[in-house]
């Protein structure tokens, strides 16, 4: 039976290697409404494509009626082609 001596070790090693994991995983989605709209962060930090439930990202990162506005999580996109179109 491994004393407690020995598990200390190895349970650091693995908390860890799950540290490195979580922190080589990259930027994550951040839940702008209860919904389910997330931002996706991409190049342009000021303008982050948005997740909608469906699971979709948007095609555009900004608006495109107001140009370099960026998307607003509350106004339903417009699918074309079955990709959805965020707007402002």
């Amino acid at each position: 039976m491994p004393t407690s001596c020995t598990r200390r070790p190895a349970l650091a090693l693995v908390l860890s290697a799950v540290a490195a994991l979580c922190a080589c995983a990259g930027p994550s989605a951040m839940e702008l409404r209860g919904d389910g709209v997330f931002a996706v962060p991409g190049a342009d930090e000021a303008h982050p494509r948005l997740r909608y439930v469906d699971g979709q990202v948007s095609r555009n990162d900004s608006c495109m009626m107001r140009l370099g506005n960026g998307l607003n999580p509350k106004v339903p996109p417009m699918y074309v082609n079955g990709e959805p179109l965020g707007f402002c």
